[in-house]
């Protein structure tokens, strides 16, 4: 189908970008570069809800939207983004999407890439796939929200920080993001299996050098990681742990990746 016909909107569609441009000009490093502008030029205004998913899709002419947001993923993946659009459902919450000069779309709160070009990315959002292609289901956000978690949830970690910083772990941003936004959640997955985020009990159960003598660390020798999570069925004691990357990659113990992102993660936690 025609992204035309998708969004019942003229294919000579072409409107002023100009408020758009004057948007973003808060921060330097937020730019409208091309293939930004000829997005919105084309569908800035419109919206789209796929009634298959339940999930809206709006192209504003303007984002007041969180450029300390944008400005992370700049800075992270060192290349320019734009946002062009936001997501919302009743499941997931609401989220941006941002478009970089290469025309792939992302999702800018969790880094993930989730079309390569703008055809495919409105192929997917009119697909009958629940959340884009993240492989993610609607049992892993209520599992979630169980256990206390809500969209852009942030926590006080400084303790953590500070026991972590005692103990002698290295820190970093994509672990500490993590934990502002998971700390202190646990739960139990529909196998029985009890689950908890990183607490100062836990902690006490690792140092240093307990983590530079595991299996995990052969099989990345070249990252540094922190414990995020523990997994395990009572009695006896049958588990695993858990691991973040300073890429923002998530391990189990025996090395194997378990997501790349942390909505991947928890998605693969309760499958394990």
């Amino acid at each position: 189908m025609m992204v035309e016909q998708i969004l019942n909107c003229d294919e000579n569609r072409k409107i002023d970008t100009i408020n758009y441009q004057n948007s973003l000009n808060i921060d330097p490093k937020i730019v409208a570069f091309e293939s930004a502008i000829k997005f919105i030029e084309k569908f800035g205004g419109l919206k789209y809800t796929n009634k298959k998913t339940n999930i809206q899709y709006d192209f504003l002419e303007t984002f007041p939207c969180n450029h300390n947001k944008i400005l992370e993923f700049i800075n992270s993946q060192n290349e320019l983004v734009a946002p062009v659009g936001y997501i919302m459902s009743e499941i997931w919450g609401v989220f941006t999407l941002v478009i970089n000069e290469k025309n792939e779309i992302y999702l800018l709160e969790y880094h993930t890439k989730i079309a390569r070009n703008i055809d495919e990315f409105f192929c997917v959002i009119s697909s009958n796939k629940n959340f884009i292609d993240f492989k993610i289901d609607d049992a892993t956000i209520t599992q979630l929200k169980n256990s206390g978690w809500y969209p852009n949830r942030k926590v006080d970690i400084s303790q953590l920080i500070n026991n972590l910083k005692s103990r002698g772990f290295p820190l970093f941003d994509k672990a500490e993001k993590f934990y502002q936004e998971f700390f202190g959640l646990c739960g139990i997955t529909s196998y029985g299996i009890k689950w908890e985020i990183l607490n100062d009990d836990i902690l006490d159960e690792y140092t240093p050098d307990i983590l530079e003598d595991s299996d995990f660390r052969y099989r990345i020798p070249s990252e540094s990681y922190l414990p995020v999570c523990i997994y395990y069925n009572y009695p006896p004691y049958n588990g695993d742990s858990f691991y973040i990357t300073e890429t923002g990659k998530f391990f189990c113990e025996t090395g194997k990746l378990v997501g790349n992102n942390a909505l991947e993660f928890f998605n693969s936690l309760f499958k394990y």
